[in-house]
């Protein structure tokens, strides 16, 4: 299978909400989110040899989850910036996310 620097496609509102329905009901002490402020993306994609983000599942010595963000290039090349430290869903969830329990 080849590399897609394009990878990634939008969806329905409803498709969103049943994805995250799925993953919760399966995973219901799970981390639901995590924030990263818009700066995170812009020095990310500042760089015109990076064609996307790759989030990395990772984890910390506690066992807790948590998504790294990287730059990579067109041939899924790895940039030399990396990005840690989200703020977790709970506790910082969006006022919002009442509707994806229902």
């Amino acid at each position: 299978m080849e590399f897609n620097h394009k990878a990634g496609s939008r969806i329905t509102k409803d498709k969103y909400l049943e994805l995250i329905q799925n993953y919760r009901k399966d995973n219901p002490k799970g981390t639901k989110s995590n924030y990263f402020g818009r700066e995170v993306f812009e020095e990310l994609l500042r760089d015109p040899e990076v064609a996307g983000i790759t989030i990395v599942h990772a984890q910390e010595e506690d066992g807790a989850m948590t998504p790294v963000l990287r730059p990579t290039s067109k041939d899924n090349r790895m940039g030399p910036v990396f990005f840690d430290d989200s703020l977790p869903c709970p506790p910082f969830c969006p006022d919002d996310d009442k509707e994806v329990e229902e």
